[in-house]
């Protein structure tokens, strides 16, 4: 990837076309490598684990312009708005927030399982991996609730997991910040 970018940054420069270039560098998704977790999994979709989710976001601005970073979550649901902002001449802002969400929508089991892409019998063990997800990020904080169940799957903060119970307040906070989050669809949300 480095070689091709490289390439393309090549050829931009012998046009002449860097310097005024906006160039986003980014992922969709990261890619889980059967860490040792509750699910140890390998692939992408189905989990909200911190190297799924976590990904590069590489900005190159038009004339190398330098912009000042702000504290807290850069989303890629604001690139639209930062490319907007770029082209239109208005700012540079990286959309940065206080609070930062993300989903998987699970997996639609009887489709699947009408079309023979599962083997049969393999029902019960795809159903209790492949659901809905949802995590909010504020604060330093992470919540990961499954959308059965509404189980807290993560409640942490810095990487390190933390007690519902010494953390009520936090949690509550979470909670309703996911709740904001939740949409239409049927998703249970945990009893704080």
């Amino acid at each position: 990837m480095d070689g091709q970018l490289g390439r393309l940054f090549e050829h931009l420069k012998r046009s002449g076309l860097y310097d005024e270039s906006l160039i986003i560098v980014t992922s969709d998704h990261g890619q889980a490598m059967k860490e040792p977790r509750k699910f140890p999994y390998y692939g992408h979709g189905n989990f909200l684990y911190q190297e799924l989710v976590e990904v590069p976001l590489v900005v190159k601005f038009p004339r190398s312009a330098r912009v000042k970073v702000e504290e807290g979550y850069q989303s890629l649901v604001g690139i639209k708005q930062l490319v907007e902002g770029v082209v239109e001449g208005k700012s540079y802002d990286l959309i940065t927030g206080e609070v930062a969400f993300s989903e998987v929508f699970g997996f639609d089991l009887a489709s699947a399982i009408r079309g023979d892409v599962l083997p049969k019998g393999s029902e019960s063990a795809i159903a209790e991996i492949f659901r809905p997800r949802k995590a909010v990020y504020k604060g330093g904080h992470r919540l990961v609730v499954d959308g059965k169940s509404g189980e807290i799957e993560e409640f942490s903060k810095g990487g390190k997991g933390l007690r519902q119970e010494e953390n009520k307040k936090e949690l509550r906070d979470m909670v309703s910040e996911l709740e904001l989050f939740r949409g239409n669809e049927k998703f249970l949300m945990p009893e704080v």
